[in-house]
């Protein structure tokens, strides 16, 4: 908790001069300007999780505390995979308030997804079991004789032995341990950070396995294999090999193919909503449609590139939060409902009506639904996998379904981009004329649902 406290701080940090430096944008921008900064803040605040876990373990403030996450499944250092659906599944920890903690054996809903664990670097240290129990005991007396033996064999042993011997007395010596190198092998146990120092990781963990040989109890054995294991997971580094550039182009299309039932489901959600809306047609929306979304003299003035980016940046938080709180259930419809929701009230209300409204929303509807319905239909198949898991633990099974979608979810940010382009830059041209607008939306169409509908086909 307080290495997340340190981690927030920074965040905070960082994200206060964006703050300051767009308050004249905010304010002519209104609502969408208001929106920007709450889709910098998820961005920063995913990005610094995600960047500095995946490249290093480790955040500023875990490494503070000398801790490192470490994946469960590779038993290494995560990947910038893990890291990704790790961090992306913060947002539903968050969500919670992180109160699934108390009911997860204090493990966050994205480790439990994700198969990570944060260890502490306490772990590659030498140090004896506390207790009096049976198993306690036999640890205890299984670990100083392989540190002893250590001592006995390593290069230096002697020196070492000569330096720290005579300093303490042991009641009961190993069996056939000279008093000298057992007082030694004592002090190394009872002074982790000594044994850090003098010994290193590989020779501890070498006295760990070693230990496990001698010990008496299968339950000792298992203790010290098992941190033999998490200790390796500290040093070793992740498989190569994950995500990448191909992972996007390639992988993507046949991960979006995966997902056709879900998009079909989206695809109904959303025009059920907006068939609804439009014959409901509540015109005191009007106004607060205009205030909430942008669409008045203020972010018209707007330059092209100021408008897509605030557009893009909207859109982004909204596809990696409806993914990143999947496990909430409720979100991705609502999220559905609501889109659908205020495009049927859009051109209900409209001035100039419908079928010259849809000419406004065509040229970047097309790519811009397509990329939410992707991002919906992972978070639809994830909640398909907390109710019916097909193996394991469920959230276990739902973070492998975002795992498996990463491609498709990264392709679907990139068409964000696009959409984003679009509306800032060419919408405002052809938006007017239905005949071009129609034209523009058939061909892009056509070329987004060809790529991905074609790509990848015929093995990997």
């Amino acid at each position: 908790m307080i290495a997340h406290l340190i981690d927030l701080s920074i965040v905070t940090l960082a994200y206060v001069p964006v703050v300051l430096f767009s308050e004249p944008l905010t304010e002519r921008a209104g609502f969408l300007g208001l929106s920007l900064l709450s889709s910098v803040f998820l961005l920063v605040f995913l990005g610094y999780f995600t960047l500095f876990e995946g490249l290093t373990s480790s955040t500023p403030g875990k490494r503070a505390l000398g801790l490192r996450v470490i994946s469960l499944n590779t038993l290494s250092r995560i990947s910038m995979e893990d890291s990704i659906v790790r961090n992306l599944l913060r947002l539903v920890d968050a969500l919670t308030l992180y109160l699934s903690v108390l009911f997860t054996d204090g493990m966050r809903i994205g480790d439990l997804a994700s198969g990570t664990v944060v260890a502490s670097n306490d772990l590659l240290n030498l140090e004896l079991p506390s207790g009096r129990s049976d198993v306690a005991v036999d640890m205890r007396r299984g670990i100083l004789e392989a540190t002893s033996q250590e001592l006995m064999t390593m290069e230096g042993g002697g020196e070492l032995v000569k330096r720290l011997s005579g300093r303490v007395k042991i009641d009961e010596l190993p069996e056939g341990i000279p008093e000298e190198v057992a007082s030694a092998a004592f002090i190394l146990a009872t002074k982790p950070r000594l044994s850090l120092t003098l010994l290193g990781p590989e020779k501890i963990m070498k006295i760990y396995e070693r230990a496990a040989e001698l010990c008496y109890h299968v339950e000792s054995r298992e203790i010290l294999r098992n941190r033999v294991e998490l200790m390796r997971a500290l040093t070793r580094e992740p498989p190569q090999g994950g995500f990448d550039i191909r992972r996007v182009f390639l992988e993507g299309p046949r991960e979006f193919r995966g997902l056709a039932p879900y998009f079909l489901i989206s695809l109904i959600i959303f025009t059920t909503s907006l068939i609804v809306a439009y014959n409901y047609r509540p015109a005191w929306l009007e106004t607060l449609l205009e205030e909430l979304f942008g669409r008045g003299e203020a972010v018209n003035q707007l330059s092209p590139v100021t408008l897509s980016l605030l557009i893009m940046m909207n859109n982004i938080r909204v596809a990696l939060t409806v993914v990143g709180t999947a496990p909430a259930i409720f979100l991705a419809p609502l999220v559905l409902t609501a889109n659908g929701a205020l495009v049927g009230l859009v051109l209900a209300i409209s001035k100039t009506g419908p079928i010259p409204t849809l000419g406004l929303i065509l040229p970047h509807g097309v790519p811009e639904l397509t990329a939410i319905f992707i991002s919906t239909s992972i978070a639809l198949s994830t909640v398909r996998e907390l109710i019916a898991p097909r193996s394991g633990s469920r959230l276990r099974s739902a973070g492998e379904v975002i795992r498996g979608k990463l491609g498709a979810l990264a392709l679907a940010l990139l068409i964000l981009v696009y959409a984003a382009l679009v509306e800032g830059f060419v919408t405002r041209g052809i938006g007017k004329d239905l005949r071009m607008a129609l034209l523009f939306s058939s061909v892009e169409g056509f070329v987004i649902y060809a790529y991905l509908l074609l790509v990848g086909r015929g093995g990997r």
